[in-house]
């Protein structure tokens, strides 16, 4: 990260934050004051191989840490040291994060943004907060930032190929989050090489792919579902107590938009199940406009209109999952984007000289 200057009592102090890597793995080290110095200098960087001497292990917000005293010792491309081979990035699909996979370095495609907001925190001071979803042919993952590294997400569109280098892995409220701080890197890179472009006749249960499809058929139901926030699951009419949660009998609820369809690629059919800015886009109405006409009696025309929609071609995003109430296997869609004429006709040329 870049150093940090802040003030304790009357005296003027200087922080650093590293990730460093050897063939075990990754870990953060925060140095302090004079072990600062030959950072501010340009001494030491980014590749170069280090020796650290004195440092105090603790538990950090994050996991464990390693944090610089004033008996720590930093040396820079020591001498008669076995160096190791760390420098050579070593990308992990997103299937393989584990809880303690500690620092890690993803590529994946944007599948949704949120952008920044703000929030107060208990002690009256003001936060910021971002997130967006990445996904990779393995799966997807929510990524969050905090505060400063907030300006990463600012010029990034649902879409973009990014590689993120040295975010932390977190437990989050629905499952294993990256979380970028000051030591990240997040950097722009072709799309294409992302997540390989599939034919649905290619396509297995469990895998991410991308795929270019028409929708064919639109299934006419209701569209806003009511779901636990804690368990996201969809709620359910108790005879005795109402709409309630399956699971932890909770009445809380929130809604989400659903809609499910049937693309065609020219080589097969599959069901596509989108949910709400994805509805927001086949439909183009907003998600206010959407819950608004849902309570209509009968469900008004116009959310299923199939000269808008049927025959509408989209790139498609997903996960391809089993429904065995039709025994075939379908797409839970996290991103989706309209067909750019230019970027299709690279995607051809480009197939073409490979095939060449």
């Amino acid at each position: 990260s870049d150093v940090r200057t802040f003030l304790r009592g009357d005296s003027k102090r200087k922080v650093i934050n590293l990730i460093v890597a050897d063939d075990t793995g990754k870990i953060r080290i925060s140095l302090w004051n004079l072990t600062v110095d030959a950072f501010e200098r340009g001494e030491i960087g980014v590749g170069d191989y280090v020796l650290c001497t004195n440092l105090l292990v603790k538990e950090g917000v994050s996991g464990v840490e390693l944090t610089g005293g004033f008996q720590t010792r930093f040396f820079s491309n020591p001498s008669g040291y076995d160096t190791i081979d760390v420098v050579e990035k070593n990308f992990v699909k997103i299937s393989d994060i584990e809880k303690e996979s500690g620092f890690v370095d993803v590529v994946g495609k944007i599948a949704n943004v949120d952008y920044i907001r703000e929030f107060e925190r208990a002690d009256g001071t003001k936060g910021k907060v971002a997130s967006l979803r990445l996904l990779d042919d393995t799966g997807t993952i929510r990524v969050v930032f905090w505060n400063e590294t907030t300006k990463y997400v600012e010029n990034l569109e649902v879409g973009d190929g990014i590689r993120i280098e040295n975010a932390k892995v977190n437990q989050g409220r629905f499952g294993l989050e990256l979380h970028a701080d000051s030591s990240s890197k997040i950097l722009k890179i072709d799309r294409e090489n992302t997540i390989k472009r599939m034919f649905l006749s290619e396509v297995k249960e469990g895998e991410y792919v991308v795929v270019r499809g028409a929708i064919v058929k639109v299934y006419e139901k209701r569209p806003v579902m009511k779901m636990c926030p804690k368990c996201r699951r969809r709620m359910i009419v108790d005879v005795a107590k109402g709409e309630v949660c399956p699971e932890c009998d909770g009445k809380e609820f929130i809604e989400r938009v659903i809609m499910s369809v049937i693309i065609d690629d020219g080589t097969d059919t599959m069901i596509a199940t989108l949910f709400d800015k994805h509805v927001e886009r086949v439909l183009g109405l907003s998600m206010e406009e959407i819950k608004e006409m849902s309570v209509d009696e009968p469900l008004s025309p116009i959310f299923y209109a199939n000269e808008n929609i049927v025959g509408k071609e989209f790139i498609f995003g997903g996960r391809i999952t089993y429904d065995e109430f039709t025994e075939r296997e379908q797409m839970i869609v996290s991103w989706l984007e309209e067909v750019d004429p230019r970027e299709e006709t690279k995607i051809i040329l480009d197939n073409l000289e490979a095939n060449v």
